[in-house]
């Protein structure tokens, strides 16, 4: 167990490394200040109050949200509540200040980090800053993502016999007001369900038991379709997708090729809706393309990158290897344990 072991400690350094945002300015805000001396003259609730409304009002991405965070927790009427806002700053801000701070303060992030207070140095946020560039430009979270697709490819848990292929879209913030008065250019807008959204788009291949095998990242006007050739690893006997994947020419295709076609039909034109026999079909297969849903979960429900920290797409798609890597491990995670062990997860 010690290769998962070393491989489940990588890849929980990586994505709290990867989840950042640009370091704030040191000097407090005056609201800040104000907060504080409302909490020194015995008025907690208003100064406390007074931070929750900059927080809610503060965008996750806005330079002032991990300050903001900190003095949250600085200020805070019980230790249960400070350490909760603490964990956000080093897990999702780890380059701001407040993380050096946070790792300071709070024993358990020091264990989460690995780092002894008597015998280490706290890395500062320039140290943490070149290791998340050296990841992005060696590649090195695709490589992680490999390893741990490779080890539980050994232990049996992410079999090769079908995929599920599917989509989601990553929200980028859609504002101009910033410096160069104009949204990220590598991401872009599309219509889904009726409602516009701005952003990128990561496609999966998933394993009949939902772990990830296979990704690709684009902007989110990328057709789901065009992407499906990257997401097959050429094994399979059998292919499920949703309507977004139908196309008869690769349905014949696949039928030479002996592999069971189960993609969602999709009706020719709005004359010509499906038979009640199509739509019992698609509803059973559903019912199996589900389960390549739930790495989905764990990221953007569980995890909440639903948005991205980033701009461009080769930053943000280092940041998803790893996310993705991760959250294999933590779809099998009881799985990976010896035989008795208990997880708390």
């Amino acid at each position: 167990m010690s290769r998962c072991a070393g491989f489940i400690g990588l890849p929980l350094f990586c994505v709290a490394t990867l989840a950042t945002a640009q370091a704030p300015s040191r000097p407090a805000d005056p609201i800040f200040v104000r907060a504080q001396t409302l909490v020194s003259d015995g008025n907690g609730v208003a100064g406390r109050a007074l931070i929750d409304s900059v927080i809610s009002k503060t965008p996750p991405t806005s330079q002032l949200y991990p300050q903001a965070l900190f003095w949250r927790a600085t200020l805070a009427s019980n230790a249960a509540d400070a350490e909760s806002d603490y964990k956000h700053i080093v897990v999702d801000y780890p380059l701001a200040p407040q993380a050096e701070d946070a790792l300071y303060d709070i024993e358990p992030m020091r264990r989460f980090a690995g780092i002894e207070l008597a015998e280490d140095t706290i890395p500062d946020e320039s140290t943490i800053l070149r290791f998340r560039h050296l990841l992005e430009e060696r590649k090195l979270t695709e490589k992680i993502f490999a390893e741990v697709r490779s080890l539980l490819e050994e232990k049996k848990l992410l079999l090769k016999s079908g995929t599920i292929v599917d989509a989601t879209i990553i929200s980028a913030p859609s504002s101009t007001k910033n410096a160069t008065q104009e949204r990220d250019p590598e991401m872009h807008q599309a219509l889904k369900n009726k409602q516009w959204h701005f952003g990128m788009k990561v496609h999966v291949g998933t394993s009949k038991q939902g772990l990830v095998h296979t990704l690709a990242t684009g902007p989110a006007n990328e057709a789901d379709i065009t992407r499906l050739d990257d997401l097959l690893h050429g094994q399979e006997d059998e292919l499920y997708g949703d309507q977004a994947y139908w196309c008869e020419d690769h349905r014949q295709h696949c039928r030479q090729a002996g592999i069971r076609y189960r993609v969602n039909r999709r009706a020719p034109n709005r004359h010509k809706p499906l038979t009640e026999y199509q739509q019992a079909i698609n509803r059973s297969r559903s019912r199996r393309r589900a389960r390549g849903e739930f790495a989905f979960h764990v990221v953007k429900r569980l995890w909440g990158f639903a948005k991205v920290r980033y701009r461009g797409l080769a930053k943000n798609t280092a940041r998803v290897y790893a996310l993705f890597a991760l959250a294999n491990l933590y779809l099998v995670r009881r799985r990976l344990l010896p035989r008795g062990a208990c997880c708390a997860l």
